[in-house]
Order: C-alpha cells, then sequence, then structure tokens
C-alpha cells in the first residue's frame, strides 16, 4: 500500500509537480519519513519522488520546491548516507537499490544549483573523507562523486579534493578511491 501511494506521488511529481506546491510540506514529511524505510522498494520509491520532481524543475528551469526544501533533504541524505545497509560496491550491481537512488539525488540537487545544499554537502565530505569507520568515508566518497556533477563547483574545490583522492591512493582503500575517482 505505502510503495503503491509513493509511486503515484512519483507519476505527480512527473505530471503535476507544479500543482504540488501547496501539499509539499506533507509530501515531504511523507517522503522523508519513507526514505528511512528498511524496506528497500519503499525507500527507493521515496527518493525518486525527489528525483523525478528535480529532473522536472532541472527540465523546465525552475528551481522553486527543490530550492526549498534543500535543508529537509540534506539532513534525511546526511542520514541515509550514514545509516545505510548497502556497501558502496553494490551501487555498481545492475538492481536499482536505495545508495544508487541517493547517489542519483545528490547529483540532481547538485544540477540544481542549490548553494546551500552543495555547502552543506561539502562540509559532509570534507567531515568524513578521512573517516576512520569505512562506511562513512565510502559515504564521502559517493557524495563527492555525485556532486561533480554541479558545474559551479570552483576549479580550487575540485582540485584540492582530487589532491586529496591522490594522496588516499597510496593507502590500501585504492579500489574504494579509483572506483570514487573514476567519476572525476
Amino acid at each position: 500500500l505505502i510503495e503503491g501511494l509513493l509511486k503515484c506521488l512519483v507519476e505527480m511529481a512527473s505530471l503535476y509537480h507544479s500543482a504540488l506546491n501547496d501539499k509539499m510540506s506533507i509530501i515531504t514529511n511523507i517522503t522523508c519519513k519513507y526514505m528511512k524505510s528498511p524496506n528497500k522498494e519503499i525507500a527507493i520509491q521515496a527518493i525518486e519522488f525527489w528525483n523525478t520532481l528535480c529532473k522536472e524543475e532541472l527540465n523546465e528551469n525552475v528551481l522553486y520546491v527543490s530550492n526549498l526544501y534543500q535543508d529537509d533533504l540534506y539532513l534525511v541524505i546526511q542520514y541515509l548516507l550514514l545509516n545505510r545497509n548497502e556497501a558502496i560496491e553494490q551501487q555498481y550491481s545492475d538492481e536499482w537499490l536505495p545508495i544508487k537512488s541517493i547517489q542519483c539525488l545528490i547529483s540532481l540537487m547538485s544540477q540544481c544549483k542549490n548553494e546551500i545544499f552543495i555547502e552543506k554537502m561539502l562540509d559532509f565530505i570534507g567531515k568524513y573523507f578521512h573517516d576512520i569507520n569505512d562506511m562513512n568515508r565510502d559515504s564521502a566518497y559517493l557524495a563527492f562523486g555525485a556532486i561533480l556533477e554541479y558545474s559551479g563547483l570552483s576549479d580550487e574545490i575540485v582540485i584540492v579534493s582530487i589532491s586529496q583522492i591522490l594522496k588516499e591512493l597510496s593507502n590500501e582503500k585504492k579500489k574504494k578511491v579509483a572506483e570514487t575517482f573514476s567519476s572525476v
């Protein structure tokens, strides 16, 4: 039932996104709640609502809703990255998983040029890039790869970040860092 409701919201985001403005606070509460669901199909549909909304806004060059709710989305994305059940390696499987949806959402939110969201993601990346916890560090690598879709990142940020990645290549984590580096 919940998955069906969320699929309807995804379809509404695709077809009637401009008519959703009055209901967005309710929809945000619903989708943010279910993005955290242990049921991966439900989590994917909740994340896909925002992916679809961002895509529609990018297509129409109207970035109202994604900008308005960027703080809520950042908090949920941060939670999902730090509490995910899938290993980063699973993002390369053929199966569509919440980790792939999260990566897509980070990329789309970055393309929407949400400055506050991007700053928060860069802070997240900086905080966890050298974390001793493999899952947190891998999440920072994933977020960095996804945020590179944003064309407005300064050359300085990209160069410093690439330098950090190259330093990590000398460590035992070469495979994971190399996968992130391939995004660059």
